[in-house]
């Protein structure tokens, strides 16, 4: 396993979760190494990860997320941004979300924070990888990538797939800021801009 085996899983176009797990023997081994020339550094258990929700149909009466949100953590790759990232790459991610959200009718609610270690780990086991994959204009961003799961069947597999992303909204938890009290309201103009 090396840092070019994995730099190139990650330079997938299509199934990016699936050609990372593939390309290693160790789960979540990829973790060990930068993603990109941008990246800063791998991302420790006790760093915070910002989650950007929409509305509606974003977050349960629970208040904790709609798994649909979440899928992309078993296909693409679920981006984040890590807890030292700057106003900047919130402005940046909501100005390439906000053309989808708004043909959907949605707009920026808030933002969801957890740790990675809360993710990475459930009753012992690895449960989800956090990847650093810093982007030039969003250098502390990363991704949640769920390992592969073995199944019997399409059936099977799209049970354990609903029963895990289940269980990464119960992960993430509810610790839910709206725009006017995250980060002291420095970014409320986003929630305002994204429903523009």
């Amino acid at each position: 396993m090396s840092c070019e085996a994995c730099r190139a899983a990650f330079a997938a176009t299509e199934n990016k979760v699936s050609a990372v797990n593939s390309c290693i023997a160790q789960v979540c081994g990829c973790e060990k190494f930068s993603i990109s020339e941008h990246s800063l550094g791998c991302v420790e258990d006790q760093e915070m990860l910002h989650f950007l929700v929409y509305t509606p149909e974003g977050r349960s009466e629970n208040g904790k997320l709609n798994p649909a949100l979440l899928m992309q953590a078993d296909k693409e790759g679920l981006s984040v941004l890590r807890g030292r990232a700057a106003d900047a790459e919130f402005e940046e991610t909501m100005k390439a979300l906000r053309p989808r959200w708004q043909t959907n009718g949605r707009s920026l609610e808030g933002i969801i924070t957890f740790a990675a270690g809360d993710v990475r780990y459930t009753a012992g086991e690895r449960f989800c990888c956090v990847y650093d994959t810093g982007m030039e204009k969003k250098p502390w961003h990363a991704d949640l990538m769920l390992p592969e799961v073995k199944a019997e069947s399409n059936s099977q597999a799209k049970k354990l797939r609903f029963l895990r992303l289940k269980a990464l909204v119960d992960l993430i938890g509810n610790d839910f800021s709206d725009m006017k009290d995250f980060r002291g309201g420095r970014l409320a103009h986003l929630a305002d801009s994204a429903a523009a």
